[in-house]
């Protein structure tokens, strides 16, 4: 869906987007997500969430980036004979809180502690958050509306020997249209630190099902890119199919003439999703 997602999440991997919106899962969920990246590069996401009845709902993450074998050269561009094999990975914390007991009807407020480990052929390592809130749903027009704010990645920096690199902080502002029943669409705009302004727009239907399968279609564009690779970027076209408690999910994105990442995910939710908070 373009990452337009911030204001739609309902399971484990808001633990990312957004986590105030762990608050609408209503018992458990947990998902994984492999995507297979440019230039042999992978990544990897493995997300848990539990409903702690009225107090609120506390996940689990893991994300982990692998980047192939790299050859170390010299100043003339001949190889040393050293190697590095950079990985990245964080570890996060997160809990989200209903606002309803501090007399704010139905919002909630969500914060995500990470740890951050990089590797190249050093080592850096640091603490960072992302704090989220999320509206209850709307009446726009006859349409369910909800909106977003998310700031990801504060914290602090990543110190290679004596260079420090600060994370990428990220303001977003999102909201959600329920266009019809089993409609859904969304829009992000991000303010990324020290980079220009993108959107991300997208869309989800799902097809009436027969017996437990459910299936859906998604559809997604994404602005960042715009301007830095030639050829069609920005797209992706997403599928998913639902049996019972269990949703696969697949995703499609070009980057021009660079290349094609593919996205595949599994996500495993038991209750209903708490569209009323």
């Amino acid at each position: 869906m373009g990452e337009a997602y911030s204001a739609i999440a309902d399971e484990a991997s808001a633990i990312y987007w957004n986590p105030a919106a762990l608050i609408r899962i209503n018992d458990y969920s947990a998902t994984f997500m492999h995507a297979d990246l440019l230039g042999g590069i992978s990544y990897e996401f493995l997300g848990y969430a539990q409903r702690l009845g009225d107090i609120g709902t506390f996940g689990m993450g893991f994300q982990y980036l692998s980047v192939p074998t790299i050859h170390e050269t010299d100043s003339s561009g001949f190889e040393t004979g050293v190697t590095v094999n950079p990985k990245d990975l964080a570890i996060s914390l997160a809990y989200s809180y209903p606002l309803k007991y501090l007399g704010v009807e139905k919002w909630s407020v969500g914060i995500s502690g990470k740890f951050i480990r990089c590797k190249i052929d050093k080592t850096a390592s640091t603490f960072a958050a992302d704090v989220g809130v999320l509206s209850p749903s709307y009446s726009l027009s006859g349409k369910d509306v909800r909106v977003s704010f998310v700031i990801q990645n504060l914290g602090g920096k990543l110190k290679f020997a004596q260079d420090s690199e600060p994370l990428p902080l990220n303001v977003k502002l999102g909201s959600s249209l329920f266009i019809r029943q089993n409609w859904i669409a969304g829009l992000d705009l991000n303010f990324p630190k020290d980079n220009r302004l993108y959107a991300a727009v997208g869309t989800e239907y799902k097809f009436t099902s027969w017996a437990d399968w459910k299936f859906a279609g998604r559809l997604g564009f994404n602005s960042r890119t715009l301007g830095d690779v030639s050829g069609l970027n920005g797209l992706s076209i997403g599928a998913g199919v639902n049996f019972r408690f269990a949703e696969l999910d697949y995703a499609f994105l070009p980057f021009g003439s660079i290349g094609i990442t593919h996205r595949f995910s599994l996500t495993l939710t038991f209750g209903t999703s708490q569209s009323g908070n």
